[in-house]
């Protein structure tokens, strides 16, 4: 492919058109003389949608100008994703490449299954045993993940099996050539003399200083895996850095000398050698057996795809077919392309007559998944040096004109090193007037910790929204007040996310994100534990999860029930052979021998009624829709399970689906369905944002410090020198492993590699992908950006040099870009936040099913719960008692949980009195999972100043705790409910309310009345039951420390 003039590059930034661009070419090229026939076009997209998405595009301009005769035939032209492209081309050719036309696509996550079958054919147990061993040596956490990744990188640079073998003695010797000779000294037993030696000198000269103790303590951790040549490596360093206090000394001394000399240690040497060379050989392996695995069922996944269509074009009856009837070839995202697939590409350019790629270099961000930025480029560069065609689209029609000009003085001096303007700066759209409202934020979150700065950040996007932030609707173009459906907040990582998510819901916010754990979730262990009982009544664990989930009884009451039945010796029926649900299921066993996994989980959803029974669980519509939504998803994870034994040869069983759920689970591949809330913020990770745009984002984690590739696997290639006829000639896999752990400084072998040639490289390209991912995420916004950081200075950010978007002292709400010197409205801000709020109180709604649609009378419902009743108008708060100061909580509790967890104790407390309270206590706040926010000292505070108040203030005669009362109102409703504290005095009865509310002093009037019906209620069922009048009805505040009486 010496010329190169019928390709076409379409540069397109962020927001640039680019769909607008290629629909508006594709018509041209079907109605422009000589016009293309839409069966010969060719365009790869990077999603389904993006690829429906173009096709009507092109047919409503079609039929727009007449042309409907064509626009009928787009559904002959070849769009999608390659994988589609790739199996449509393979099915074409499948004579001709000597496949079967019957083969089966298998997705990635069965792909994934069956993968991990194959890795355990190929692994001895003594295998597995040794690389146990030297992973644990080498602090390596997961070497079959490792082993994983190299296959897949194997298989996207197309590299043959002897290739991936060789690379396992490359990676070695190349890494082992940083580290000094092996010595000839027997370091092993230096070591353990000089170990053995200073814990005889400290324990002789009784050293009681903290740092010696310590140290003391290391060493009698290490004396035996010295002697049994099974220390880590990483405490080989950690021996030769740690050291007594000044006392001790002479013996920490010794130590240190005996284990300095690590990085010579012949062991060492060896087991980096046969670590790198076991996981390359192991991963030739298990790719052989994966590979015979797939074609003895006749199978192929998305890789094997590209890999024969790759091999097929060389086939002369597939190029000549393929020349005269291909016409066009689009491909877009180019930069998100593997290399195997770059390679696809550039053979399929030689055969069509127009070839236009459409992509943005700035936007290659995928490196991790295996796409080569660098590869790209120097494909872009022959291009462009061969007679190819390179064309920029100019301006961005998604973000305002404040935003764009911001992005422009960003980024072009930030890619000044590898393009030019031009391929980075964009106009703003024409006509978009600039507008007052901030185009920028800059949010400085205080706290000592990640989780007080995530409050941070959901105060002040409740104040954001609040505030009444104005934007330009896209639809309408009318400007409108933003809401949390308009908010993006991006993170590098899940784990992150959930932090983010926890402090918004704290705060009553609303969030969408995707998120694994649906087998964690009770609506899917109850579906499960229905399954379970179908098929095995004598399932007890099944029996109990049914009756728990599904009756609300706590565990002390069905572990009694069963406990009961076991006692009993005359069984004549099953355990819960009583309650309903359960008997609905024993009547469907019958027919279960007829059923498939997935219509026994059906079966077993629809006769135990468990939608509705989720319906009952909370009032929160939006959670509910949420559950319900999780069981379609897990019903569609079983029809997952049954496709993949069908293509597999295999019988798809109940025992088979519980097994298969559970490996999905520990993969975490068990994703919840989709949220169903609107106007939700949405959450995802800077990489999940590409491609799409919000009015507002909030880009977070902009302080994370970059980390390169040097350790870890990468391939390596010489892309000076590419020969564009043969892409993936030379490439090669290299790992280099850390063996050290979590130590890190003062190891000169780490400095030495780092300060290669190759570690440079690596970390020149870690620089460049985090300027592409930056500008990826703060391209996102149509309004409004914000950048919150924990400091006035982001590490990440650091890498575009450009000091002036955080100014050291903003003193007015305005930024000045540094080239042009126009000033955009910026809003700067400190936010702090060191508690959770008080839980957001969620709209009630009672849950129903299938109501009467002919039906017009409202009935009031059979059932009240106290909690449901409305405030008093009347009511007024007629004392207030200070019974002590507020006790301290950490981290972000859930605090529906840390109010139960309260309720509880003070009632063990209160009812048992018992000796030892702290370890009742403790085993309280374990069951509710709270001892990480409350010390068992400050909970037994608020139990102590509790029974304070009730026997010198109210001098009580009597106290029931946990009062269970049914009282029948006038209108003939039944409310019931637990009073939480109901003492008896002379007057006559008092009620108390208990609230974990976390909130101050000055908010107890306007919380204790929003109780003040619960109360009423109260009031009238214990004077009801009991012909005595009810003196008084308070609310106890048992964390803020105080007491508030309510008078109706």
């Amino acid at each position: 492919m010496a010329m190169m003039g019928h390709i076409t590059f379409i540069s397109a930034g962020a927001g640039s058109g680019k769909t607008y661009r290629l629909a508006g070419d594709l018509e041209k090229i079907l109605t422009t003389e000589p016009a293309a026939k839409p069966s010969g076009i060719i365009g790869t997209t990077f999603t389904k949608l993006a690829a429906r998405e173009l096709r009507e595009r092109v047919r409503q301009r079609l039929n727009g100008r007449g042309f409907t005769q064509i626009a009928n035939q787009m559904d002959q032209a070849m769009l999608g994703t390659v994988n589609s492209v790739c199996g449509q081309l393979l099915g074409r050719f499948a004579f001709e490449a000597g496949l079967s036309p019957n083969l089966k696509v298998i997705e990635e996550a069965e792909a994934g299954h069956l993968f991990s079958l194959a890795l355990e054919q190929v692994l001895p147990v003594q295998t597995v045993q040794d690389m146990n061993g030297l992973a644990y040596r080498l602090g390596q956490d997961d070497w079959k993940s490792t082993v994983k990744a190299i296959v897949n990188t194997a298989r996207a640079n197309d590299q043959p099996i002897g290739r991936i073998e060789d690379s396992g003695k490359s990676s070695a010797d190349a890494l082992l050539a940083f580290f000094p000779e092996p010595t000839a000294k027997t370091l092993d037993s230096a070591l353990s003399d000089a170990v053995a030696a200073a814990i005889t000198y400290i324990k002789n000269s009784e050293d009681s200083t903290k740092g010696t103790k310590e140290y003391l303590a290391l060493l009698q951790d290490v004396a035996d895996p010295i002697k049994q040549h099974n220390l880590t490596w990483a405490n080989w360093v950690k021996l030769s850095k740690s050291a007594a206090t000044k006392k001790s000394q002479p013996a920490s001394d010794a130590v240190q000398r005996a284990a300095a000399d690590f990085e010579r240690h012949p062991r060492l040497h060896a087991d980096i050698r046969r670590y790198c060379e076991q996981l390359f050989n192991i991963a030739a392996a298990a790719l052989a057996e994966f590979q015979a695995f797939k074609k003895v069922r006749g199978l192929i996944d998305f890789t094997d795809q590209e890999h024969l269509l790759y091999q097929a074009l060389d086939n002369p009856l597939v190029q000549e077919m393929l020349q005269d009837g291909l016409e066009v070839l689009m491909v877009d995202e180019f930069q998100d392309t593997s290399p195997i697939q770059l390679a696809l590409f550039l053979r399929l350019a030689q055969l069509a007559k127009q070839v236009i790629w459409v992509g943005d270099v700035k936007q290659a961000i995928y490196r991790f998944r295996g796409s080569d930025p660098d590869l790209m480029q120097a494909i872009l560069q022959h291009l462009e040096a061969n007679g190819g065609k390179t064309e920029v689209l100019e301006t961005s029609w998604r973000s305002r004109t404040e935003l764009v000009n911001y992005v422009n003085e960003v980024f072009v001096p930030a890619f000044a090193n590898s393009l030019p303007q031009g391929r980075v700066a964009l106009k703003p759209k024409p006509g978009d007037e600039q507008r007052p409202q901030a185009a920028v934020e800059h949010w400085r979150l205080a706290g000592g910790n990640q989780a007080k700065r995530a409050l941070a950040l959901a105060k002040g996007l409740q104040e954001f929204i609040a505030d009444g932030y104005r934007l330009k609707d896209k639809d309408d173009g009318q400007f409108r007040m933003a809401h949390y459906g308009d908010v993006a907040v991006l993170s590098l990582t899940h784990s992150n996310l959930a932090q983010i998510a926890d402090a918004l819901l704290a705060f009553g916010i609303p969030v969408s994100r995707s998120q694994t754990g649906l087998l964690d979730t009770p609506e899917a262990a109850l579906v499960l534990a229905a399954m379970r009982y179908l098929v095995d009544p004598s399932d007890s664990l099944a029996t109990a999860e049914i009756i728990c989930l599904s009756q609300g009884d706590a565990p002390e009451i069905w572990l009694q029930s069963r406990l009961d039945y076991m006692a009993c010796e005359d069984k004549q029926s099953r355990w819960g052979d009583d309650i309903a649900l359960l008997a609905a299921l024993a009547k469907q066993r019958g027919r279960i021998q007829y059923l498939t996994p997935s219509e026994l989980m059906g079966q077993a959803i629809h006769s135990a009624d468990i939608r509705r029974v989720i319906l009952n669980w909370q009032t929160d519509a939006g959670r509910a829709g949420q559950r319900l939504a999780n069981i379609g998803q897990l019903l569609g994870f079983a029809e997952s399970y049954e496709s993949q034994c069908g293509n597999e040869g295999r019988a798809a069983t109940v025992t088979g689906l519980l097994l298969w759920l559970d490996q999905l689970s520990k993969g975490h591949e068990d994703t919840q369905a989709g949220n169903t809330q609107t106007h939700a913020v949405q959450l995802l990770t800077h990489h999940g944002a590409k491609g799409l745009e919000w009015p507002i984002v909030i880009a977070l984690d902009l302080d994370t410090p970059i980390k390169s590739n040097v350790w870890g696997l990468s391939v390596t290639a010489d892309h000076d020198n590419l020969d564009i006829t043969r892409p993936l000639q030379g490439r090669s896999l290299q790992y280099w492993l850390w063996p050290f752990g979590q130590q890190a400084k003062g190891i000169a072998v780490k400095e030495r590699v780092e300060q290669s040639g190759h570690g440079l490289s690596e970390q020149f390209r870690a620089q460049e992908e985090a300027k592409r991912l930056l500008y990826v995420s703060l391209t996102r916004p149509r309004d409004c950006l914000i950048l919150p950081l924990k400091d006035t200075h982001g590490e990440w950010l650091r890498v575009l040099a450009a000091d002036w978007m955080l100014p050291d002292d903003p003193r007015d709400n305005g930024l000045t870009l540094p080239i042009s010197k126009e000033k955009i409205p910026a809003t700067f801000k400190t936010l702090l936040q060191e508690e959770a709020p008080e839980t957001a109180r969620t709209q009630q709604h009672d849950p129903h099913w299938f109501a009467n649609l002919t039906s017009t009378q409202i009935h009031l419902p059979a059932k009240l719960s106290p909690s449901a009743a409305a405030p008093l108008k009347n009511a007024a708060i007629g004392e207030v008692l200070t019974l002590g100061d507020r006790v301290s909580l950490q981290g972000s509790p859930n605090m529906a949980r840390l109010g139960e967890a309260v309720h509880a104790l003070i009632a063990t407390q209160m009812l048992n009195n018992p000796a030892d309270p702290t370890m009742l206590a403790e085993q309280v706040l374990e069951s509710y999972a709270v001892m990480g926010h409350i010390s068992v000292g400050d909970a037994l505070l608020c139990v102590a100043r509790f029974r304070h108040f009730i026997e010198q203030r109210l001098n009580a005669k009597s106290v029931q705790i946990e009062c269970p009362i049914e009282y029948r109102l006038p209108n003939g409703q039944t409310a019931s409910g637990w009073i939480d504290a109901l003492a008896e005095t002379r007057q006559g009865y008092v009620i108390i309310d208990h609230k974990a509310n976390p909130q101050s002093k000055a908010d107890w009037h306007e919380v204790a009345l929003k109780y003040s019906g619960q109360l009423a209620l109260y009031k009238s069922a214990v004077e009801a039951a009991t012909d005595k009048p009810v003196v008084g009805c308070w609310v106890h505040f048992a964390l803020t420390g105080g007491c508030l009486k309510i008078d109706f």
